[in-house]
């Protein structure tokens, strides 16, 4: 009687467990502002990288074009 008690505890706190889960799921799937803002941040960060990329590029050519154009390399 006494292992099936402890059987029975244990698939109690197993349930308790996987309902956490699905409550925190569910929690998550209900938060659609909180989902947008996520994904706004996400893009609005690849952007930033992507100009802040470009506008290394176009440093450094216009460095190499300032650098040639002062040494009078061509």
């Amino acid at each position: 009687m006494a292992e099936r008690s402890e059987e029975i505890r244990d698939e109690i706190e197993q349930t308790r467990e996987e309902m956490g889960d699905t409550v925190d799921a569910l929690g998550y799937k209900a938060d659609v502002p909180g989902r947008v803002r996520g994904r706004v941040a996400d893009k609005k960060d690849a952007v930033t990288s992507k100009v802040t990329g470009a506008k290394d590029a176009v440093g450094g050519t216009a460095s190499t074009v300032t650098d040639k154009t002062l040494t009078g390399s061509r």
